[in-house]
Formats: C-alpha cells, sequence, structure tokens
C-alpha cells in the first residue's frame, strides 16, 4: 500500500542513545527490520486515521529506518480482538470484584453489588493495560525508497 507523503513529512525521531522503555517491551510493537521495541504513543501518531498532530514516521533508534503503521485490518482487528478484550477483562474484572469486600458497595435498591471508586480503577488500569497488549498485533511499515529519498533530501536542505 503506498502512504501519501505530503510536505513537509513529519518525522519523529527517538534521542541519541535513548533505549527503549519498559511501557515499549512490554507492549511489543516492534521494527520489522531490527526487532528494536518502538515507543506506542510515537508509533500510533503515525496512524493514518488520524487527521490532526499526526506524524508521517517514526525513525528507529536501531537501525534508522522510517516506521509508519498501514492502518490495514485495523477495522478486522477492532471487531475480532479490540471489542472482545474490551468487554472480557471488563466483565472478568466485575466479576472478581464482586467477591472482594473492599471493592464494591451492595445496592438494596438493585439488590446488587456493584465496584466502589478504587474497584472501578482497577478495572479500568487492567482494561488499558490489557488493549495495550494488543498493540503488537499492529502492522508495521516502512518507508518506500522514494518517501525516504524525500526525506533525505530535506534533511539535507535543512542542514
Amino acid at each position: 500500500m503506498a502512504r501519501h507523503v505530503h510536505s513537509p513529512p513529519k518525522v519523529t525521531k527517538p534521542q541519541l542513545g535513548e533505549r527503549p522503555s519498559w511501557w515499549s517491551q512490554f507492549t511489543g510493537i516492534r521494527c520489522p527490520n531490527c526487532g528494536r521495541p518502538q515507543s506506542p504513543g510515537r508509533m500510533l501518531a503515525t496512524n493514518p486515521n488520524w487527521g490532526r498532530n499526526r506524524s508521517d514516521f517514526h525513525m528507529c533508534g536501531g537501525c534508522g529506518r522510517y516506521l509508519f503503521l498501514t492502518g490495514e485490518r485495523r477495522l478486522r482487528r477492532f471487531f475480532l480482538l479490540h471489542l472482545p478484550v474490551f468487554f472480557g477483562v471488563g466483565l472478568t474484572g466485575f466479576s472478581v470484584l464482586r467477591n472482594i469486600g473492599g471493592l464494591n458497595i451492595y445496592r438494596d435498591a438493585r439488590e446488587a453489588y456493584e465496584p466502589n471508586f478504587l474497584g472501578f480503577l482497577i478495572i479500568c488500569a487492567s482494561i488499558n493495560i490489557a488493549l495495550n497488549l494488543t498493540g503488537r498485533f499492529e502492522i508495521v511499515g516502512t518507508a518506500t525508497s522514494p518517501e525516504t529519498n524525500k526525506l533525505d533530501a530535506q534533511g539535507d536542505q535543512e542542514s
């Protein structure tokens, strides 16, 4: 899939000598060339479906290639992976917290248990972690040579 490059392309670059954070290693978005973990926030900024504040590429700190998320099969991944994970972790969290006394409240009017504020925060954190772990299924692409040549030419002009 060809990627539309407008002028000037925005590239997020890691700092010199920057090591991947533990969260980058945990979420598992990796460079297809060298296998180095990439920052999920910087990679999600290359999402082709974002309109504003989108960068075109992210430069890998290991091999120097320009990476981007292709967006291929994103809708399928949303319905077959993200939604089931969201509801599965949420329902599991509610059922587990129902049995822990300090993290739920019994409502007489409904005759049911529901999580208190701390229990709700625990469920939200577990959903966030689970959805971030599904980021490893994102398809990462590398820039083709005409796009790279255009970026190199702009880098020469800035120097």
